[in-house]
């Protein structure tokens, strides 16, 4: 890859750094997935930065994004957008009733934070995974690039279930993050430690490091390797 994608690459790994220690595969599988218009599921406990490197990853590229958080009641209307009945008078005693669609955020975003992926509903979530698998949705062709689903690696208050192969199979890029302490990166540990009094100065000072053009730069590079 020639000199100025890899700064750029470079810089956007670096900024991820100053914002969550350690975490590396899941840094790394962010990167791809943004090279190779991947979608990405990071799995793990809760407090190992899923949602945060995520959340970073939008801020850092300059993208539109669109971020859901699933829970029991979320539904199919809730991403794609709510139906809406429009009568038009045609005459004195003739009316003609049309139902159209109000297109939801999933339709303009070209990154997409899917908070909790498993706990959503399976009506929400066939049609979810269907629109990430052909980008597509109410016959239109969508801006997403990358979806980035965050969730738990257990739920010991039984509101969700893994999700099942075939359902992973949409994210190409898959990552289990393990919190600092319990996988014994005691060194991560007592840096993230010394530096969790600023973390919230860090995240807000976060600046784009790459706009829409030089996205799809990297991208039809990254495509042009292969």
């Amino acid at each position: 890859m020639p000199d100025e994608p890899r700064r750029q690459l470079r810089r956007l790994h670096q900024a991820l750094d100053r914002v969550v220690v350690g975490q590396q595969a899941a840094k790394t599988g962010l990167l791809l997935g943004l090279l190779a218009r991947l979608h990405v599921f990071l799995e793990g406990p809760p407090g190992c930065a899923k949602s945060l490197l995520a959340q970073s990853m939008v801020d850092l590229t300059g993208a539109q994004a669109a971020t859901f958080v699933f829970h029991r009641d979320v539904r199919s209307e809730d991403l794609l957008g709510d139906s809406l009945l429009r009568r038009t008078q045609l005459g004195p005693q003739v009316e003609r009733i049309r139902v159209d669609i109000q297109p939801g955020p999933l339709f303009s975003a070209e990154l997409v934070l899917l908070e909790d992926l498993p706990r959503a509903p399976g009506e929400a979530l066939g049609v979810l995974l269907r629109v990430l698998a052909e980008r597509r949705a109410l016959g239109r062709q969508l801006a997403l690039e990358m979806a980035i689903a965050t969730a738990p690696c257990d739920s010991p208050d039984g509101r969700s279930d893994p999700l099942e192969p075939t359902q992973l199979d949409r994210f190409a890029i898959q990552v289990r993050l393990e919190g600092l302490v319990s996988s014994q990166r005691h060194e991560s540990s007592r840096e993230l430690l010394d530096r969790s009094v600023d973390a919230p100065r860090r995240r807000a000072a976060l600046e784009p490091v790459l706009d829409a053009s030089s996205r799809r730069r990297l991208q039809e590079k990254a495509s042009s390797m292969l």
